[in-house]
């Protein structure tokens, strides 16, 4: 039985397929030197968990200029002392009367995190353990431009580091290890 497993795995791997997942676009595991974190498709069902919506425009502390010192965001993180689910809530300042608030609902405790790149906001967020989302916010044009899940690699990593170790128990080896050749029979056995 333990044999089958062993080829079915080997087949897998061959296939490029590691327990149903494929790495179209991406190298695969078993080429990584250590794990890393790695980008598909946003999954639509995510979608519920973002709001956009503009607020009356309010000071803000913690305020995180952009590169042309024009914009700003703050974030209001979840108070993860509370039970979750947690959300946190990003405030956008884009010169106009108003601010932008997107809220990261139900979320893992490690919060949001956000950081400029040029006039663009990019946001990290962990939905659980092993999957979140990475995301590219256009402040002047008000709209997310990329949207990507983020997959923790640490697994698939394991798992092809684990078929590529030669297993011990996997076939016979006719062979007695070196300290018992040559030695006596026990009383009794035969």
């Amino acid at each position: 039985m333990k044999t089958t497993a062993w080829v079915i795995c080997v087949l897998l791997c061959a296939a490029g397929t590691s327990f149903g997942q494929t790495w179209e676009g991406h190298t695969s595991p078993d080429k990584w030197a250590k794990p890393r974190v790695f980008h598909t498709p946003f999954d639509p069902k995510y979608e519920t968990r973002i709001t956009k919506s503009s607020i009356d425009f309010q000071d803000m502390a913690g305020k995180i200029l952009s590169p042309n010192e024009a914009y700003w965001f703050s974030i209001e993180p979840p108070d993860t002392t509370k039970e979750c689910p947690w959300s946190t809530s990003v405030f956008l300042y884009n010169e106009r009367p108003y601010l932008i608030r997107i809220e990261f609902k139900n979320h893992a405790s490690y919060g949001v995190k956000a950081k400029w790149i040029n006039e663009l906001v990019c946001f990290d967020v962990w939905w659980g353990r092993v999957l979140g989302s990475s995301l590219v916010y256009d402040v002047e044009k008000e709209d997310f431009i990329i949207k990507e899940m983020q997959n923790d690699g640490v697994i698939p990593f394991q798992q092809w580091e684990q078929i590529k170790k030669p297993q011990a128990n996997n076939s016979f080896n006719p062979t007695p290890p070196r300290a018992l050749v040559g030695a006596r029979p026990l009383r009794g056995a035969g």
